[in-house]
């Protein structure tokens, strides 16, 4: 079974959904072409719609692939065939492109190889070197970025990804990375030219098979590339595509009622019936609702609103289903979207981002209730506690707030504010504060202003200048001085002033 497909679910709902999450790359690309054929010139994208047609073709291009069917050229036979793109203007954006390579050449020769190119054997081409088995990626300055280091053996499936990134292209084999370079851009296939695979109009035909092929506007990473591989056995395209729309990934709301909204869009035969899935963070289902009204080849937002929730963290997928006089496949959106369910949502938080050590400062948060008043504020900062007070600005809306005066001898502060809830306790989420030192010193060559002065003078009428030393103990603080700082000036050099200076 296509580790992208599920058919005759039953039962078991949510391990299954486990194992069919392990792949979690998003096939949300530029276009993608599974080459599976089985006749005619025609070359579909399922995902965009931007076909390709076979050029210089003699009907025995479709066979059996790695996935389904794939298309197979041979330059000893059809020397200028090729399947042509056109040149759409998405193809400029791709940074990641994704193909199978079952590579059929014991020519031994030297000449490259077009895998994936732009009209051109010189810039912008992914090229298969006959005598030597590597992989080489020449970009569109007509500069080799990348040789592999790794050999495409002969009668293999191979899988190839090149990603490009703006800093570095990197090509990845059999689901490994084998090469990276630098690059100066990640528009390397930025042109007018047209997009093609297996060769051009110039010739450079591959002698081997292509399936699976895909190209994104995104860097893939490697956990993607992984995905793709698959240990090996590949990753077909869903047979239908399930986008989750709404609510968002990481929601959070005091409601009990929500409408989950996602896109279906079949690729081959009639939609038949949409189910949304949601469950407990703990794996318990909270609810399946299946709409069997489902019908047409087009995309379809299927809407269900579910109500009832409690305050909880939740998990939520939708599966669609297509099918025919046969049968049926299904699939999920490749990745869960969460969602809160809480008695109070954080609006903002306000304080300052940096401050000083014993300066007052105030923190505040305001928060929206689900009609219940918080009471017991506390507020914490670095593990000690104050009384946090509490004001109802509007209906369900409050202001909690503190003023302190901040520790000293710390460079971080963390806080954040404790409440009741119909007798649940909570808490805002953690913030930081940078807290810079105060320090008052002897004036020097780095801390020069001078707040402070001492001179000393003769007790007689004339009250003459005197040179003294100093040894004296200060406190100091900026704030109500709840928090202060202490220093011990001393200073043995008798002089007839002294000059204190204070940072900041």
């Amino acid at each position: 079974m296509n580790n992208k497909k599920l058919i005759g679910l039953v039962g078991g709902v949510l391990i299954v959904l486990l194992i069919y999450f392990v792949l979690a790359v998003e096939f949300d690309g530029i276009s993608y072409y599974p080459l599976d054929e089985t006749a005619g010139t025609n070359v579909q994208d399922i995902l965009s719609g931007i076909d390709g047609r076979v050029v210089n073709g003699d009907g025995d291009e479709w066979v059996t692939g790695l996935i389904g069917n794939a298309i197979e050229f041979d330059f000893t036979i059809e020397s200028d065939e090729y399947v042509d793109f056109g040149n759409d203007t998405q193809f400029s954006s791709i940074r990641s492109i994704s193909l199978w390579f079952f590579n059929k050449d014991s020519s031994g020769g030297v000449g490259g190889k077009q895998l994936v190119g732009r009209e051109s054997d010189t810039n912008m081409t992914l090229v298969y070197i006959d005598n030597t088995q590597d992989i080489i990626y020449i970009d569109k300055t007509s500069s080799t970025v990348l040789t592999s280091g790794s050999a495409i053996t002969r009668n293999a499936w191979h899988h190839i990804v090149l990603v490009f990134n703006g800093t570095n292209t990197t090509l990845y084999i059999d689901g490994e990375q084998d090469v990276s370079g630098a690059s100066s851009t990640d528009q390397q296939f930025n042109t007018t030219n047209n997009l093609t695979i297996g060769g051009f109009s110039g010739g450079r035909t591959i002698k081997g098979i292509l399936d699976e092929v895909g190209f994104w506007d995104r860097t893939l990473n490697s956990s993607d590339v992984s995905d793709l591989y698959n240990a090996g056995a590949g990753l077909g395209f869903p047979e239908i595509m399930v986008t989750l729309n709404s609510p968002s990934n990481g929601f959070q709301s005091i409601d009990t009622s929500f409408t989950f909204n996602a896109t279906l869009k079949p690729n081959v035969d009639d939609l038949v019936n949409g189910t949304i899935f949601i469950w407990y963070e703990n794996g318990t289902i909270f609810n399946e609702t299946t709409n069997n009204s489902l019908s047409g080849t087009d995309p379809t937002n299927l809407l269900f609103t579910i109500s009832n929730f409690v305050i909880d963290n939740y998990v939520w997928n939708m599966r669609g289903c297509q099918g025919n006089a046969i049968g049926q496949n299904c699939s999920f959106s490749p990745n869960n979207h969460t969602f809160l369910v809480s008695s109070f949502i954080e609006n903002q938080t306000n304080f300052n981002s940096n401050t000083f050590e014993t300066a007052s400062e105030t923190f505040s948060v305001n928060i929206t209730t689900n009609g219940t008043a918080p009471t017991n504020g506390i507020f914490g900062y670095n593990g000690v506690g104050t009384t946090a007070t509490i004001i109802n600005t509007a209906n369900n809306n409050y202001n909690l707030s503190s003023t302190i005066d901040v520790p000293v001898d710390i460079a971080t502060g963390s806080f954040n504010f404790n409440f009741s809830i119909g007798g649940d306790e909570h808490n805002t989420s953690l913030q930081t504060q940078t807290i810079s030192p105060i320090i008052l010193t002897f004036c020097n060559s780095t801390i020069n202003i001078p707040y402070i002065n001492f001179t000393f003078k003769n007790e007689t009428t004339a009250k003459e200048t005197l040179s003294a030393s100093i040894d004296s103990t200060f406190n100091f603080w900026l704030g109500s001085g709840t928090q202060t700082k202490n220093i011990n000036l001393v200073n043995s050099t008798e002089k007839l002033n002294h000059s204190i200076c204070f940072s900041p």
